[in-house]
């Protein structure tokens, strides 16, 4: 398994690094098109999965691409939307009574539902099914077992978003492949018993 920081010097440290980390930056800027860049984030993965190097994949198969990137999206969507508008709803009815209690609510909402949809793309790419990576209960287990994995990247991960503000939607690419091969890893360790 490697750790965050390896991971974040393989990004740094792959040649041609520079240009696909451009290119996906750029793609994730822009809605609709950023579907590609998602593609790019499930194509990554993949390779991590299957015990690749980490060496990045190439911007080519545009249509492919795009359909990665949509079930990618709707992983995400379920994934991290559900736990974002729970804890949303949470902060409401909490922040009504205590205002800052309730803003903690929805701000750890976003690292569970971030490691929570990390867990049902690697299932995803186990079976290719829908069915498996909605399955509640085996996501939720894999969670609850790699939760002290994810605690610290994913506080870091929301950590420079939450200190970039709006400049964070340029950095959000490379900060997401980080996070999701960095789990990806943790997953496939858990996979093939070294972890």
């Amino acid at each position: 398994m490697a750790s965050v920081e390896q991971v974040w010097r393989k990004v740094f440290n792959t040649p041609g690094c520079w240009v696909k980390l451009g290119i996906g930056s750029l793609l994730m800027m822009i809605p609709i098109v950023n579907i590609f860049a998602m593609g790019y984030l499930y194509r990554t993965t993949v390779l991590v999965k299957a015990g690749a190097p980490f060496i990045y994949p190439e911007w080519d198969r545009w249509k492919d691409l795009f359909i990665d990137g949509l079930r990618f999206l709707v992983l995400a969507i379920v994934w991290v939307g559900i736990p974002m508008f729970i804890g949303l709803f949470v902060s409401w009815f909490v922040g009504v009574i205590y205002p800052d209690l309730g803003r903690v609510a929805f701000m750890i909402s976003i690292p569970i539902g971030i490691q929570l949809f990390s867990s049902s793309l690697y299932r995803y790419q186990n079976f290719e099914s829908f069915k498996d990576a909605m399955d509640v209960g085996l996501t939720v287990k894999v969670y609850s077992r790699t939760v002290s994995y994810g605690l610290l990247p994913l506080l870091g991960y929301c950590g420079v978003l939450f200190i970039l503000g709006p400049l964070s939607i340029v950095a959000l690419f490379i900060i997401s492949l980080v996070i999701l091969v960095y789990f990806t890893s943790v997953y496939r360790a858990i996979e093939f018993g070294t972890l």
